[in-house]
């Protein structure tokens, strides 16, 4: 494998494999927020709008489970709670239907919703809208400032950024010497009519 000078392609070293377990941490973290706003948001639907109690606690882990599967899984937080707003109506319809039927069962129905939606969505491939939460319900900062910090440190990783640059191998990397030593430096895919020296992130490889 070569790099655009011609040279063989440097093997990452532990630096670099230390950097994705990190990246990889953040990316749960940003998950596991996402997936909190949008409980934060189904529970607000549940009692500002029908006027039922927040999901079951005993059903929380199940339903956080199901959110965290559904972003994993390809959907986006916005779509998350397109699902969720789905599942809420459909348990409300469900009670409406059932006079036996008191608010804590259309609660806890809906975390059963909640999975339905989203498998079926998966099976029959279905597009899913993006819904934004309302306005008196903002993003946590956290969730905003995490999702920044991801941003930056997954984009020059991203394969279709890789490959558009033209200035990086296929791993994003190109080599430089720093004090007589070679190391990979990691592309920011910046053109290189606007690249300051400082675009790239340098990786000792020892």
């Amino acid at each position: 494998m070569l790099i655009p000078s011609g040279k063989p392609m440097l093997t990452l070293s532990g630096t670099q494999q230390q950097s994705a377990t990190e990246i990889a941490a953040l990316a749960r973290l940003v998950t596991t927020l996402e997936a909190t706003h949008v409980i934060d948001y189904l529970n607000s639907l549940l009692t500002k709008k029908y006027g039922y109690p927040p999901a079951p606690e005993a059903r929380e882990v199940e339903l956080f489970d199901t959110i965290v599967d559904g972003i994993t899984g390809g959907y986006t937080a916005g779509q998350m709670i397109a699902i969720v707003w789905r599942a809420a109506d459909s348990a409300a319809g469900w009670k409406e239907r059932n006079a036996r039927m008191g608010p804590a069962e259309a609660s806890s129905a809906t975390v059963t919703m909640v999975r339905k939606k989203l498998d079926d969505a998966r099976e029959r491939r279905q597009p899913v809208p993006e819904y934004e939460p309302p306005r008196w319900m903002a993003v946590p900062a956290a969730l905003g400032a995490a999702r920044r910090v991801l941003e930056a440190v997954e984009g020059p990783r991203r394969r279709d950024r890789i490959a558009a640059c033209g200035q990086c191998d296929v791993n994003g990397f190109f080599s430089l010497e720093v004090d007589g030593r070679e190391v990979a430096s990691r592309c920011l895919h910046i053109p290189a009519a606007r690249r300051p020296d400082d675009d790239h992130l340098p990786a000792d490889l020892g």
